[in-house]
């Protein structure tokens, strides 16, 4: 089954490919850039990425072990809680804990915290 995002209704595959066409539509404007990643190396990591996230996801449904996805509230990189809930239906043993307040970086906070059972105490499951 395939999601989309309500916002855009597009599905995760649609919108990977819509960032992989922003992100090489603006390659000429950063020229300054080419001295670090040449335009060709950069591409071609953008297609092995894709490439890559497309074999993940089409081996998910076999993963059998316990899962806790993370998703955030605030995260204006990804959209964490779309994806939290896209890999909840695909995973067959998925919980999810959703951080309202947190944003991208809800990893490092996690890792900041004193106690693990911190997390498993959350219970604003999506």
């Amino acid at each position: 089954m395939e999601m989309v995002n309500i916002r855009t209704m597009l599905s995760p595959a649609r919108m990977l490919e819509q960032l992989y066409g922003s992100l090489t539509a603006m390659l000429p404007r950063l020229s300054g850039s080419a001295d670090i990643i040449p335009k060709d190396s950069l591409l071609w990591k953008l297609k092995l990425l894709k490439s890559a996230a497309d074999y993940a996801n089409s081996r998910l449904h076999a993963v059998t072990a316990e899962v806790l996805v993370l998703a955030s509230g605030k995260d204006n990189v990804l959209p964490s809680r779309d994806e939290a809930r896209r890999l909840s239906s695909v995973l067959q043993n998925c919980k999810i804990r959703y951080f309202k307040d947190n944003g991208h970086s809800i990893l490092l906070v996690v890792a900041s915290m004193e106690k693990a059972s911190e997390l498993l105490a959350v219970e604003n499951i999506l």
